[in-house]
């Protein structure tokens, strides 16, 4: 069984509430294997944290979700820091 799947970048300053409950619940999925004692995040806690980065701080994610659904399979991101120094 073939399943396709779309990559979507995700950007804190144009997304709106339904890509943001998707990216919070992924990332407590993740979270609870990781830190299984820690309570999950918030959907506020998620978008402020997404949205507060410094100017300097430049970070692009992409997420991967079925074509057919709503739940984030998978994501990556990286990020630079934008600064006069090395």
């Amino acid at each position: 069984m073939t399943t396709s799947a779309d990559i979507r970048e995700f950007d804190p300053r144009t997304a709106d509430e339904t890509d943001f409950r998707r990216l919070n619940a992924f990332a407590n999925r993740l979270n609870a294997e990781l830190w299984p004692d820690d309570p999950p995040s918030n959907l506020e806690e998620t978008v402020r944290q997404e949205r507060s980065r410094p100017a300097f701080v430049r970070t692009q994610t992409w997420t991967v979700l079925p074509s057919s659904g709503t739940e984030i399979l998978a994501a990556a991101s990286v990020t630079a820091l934008h600064v006069n120094e090395n």
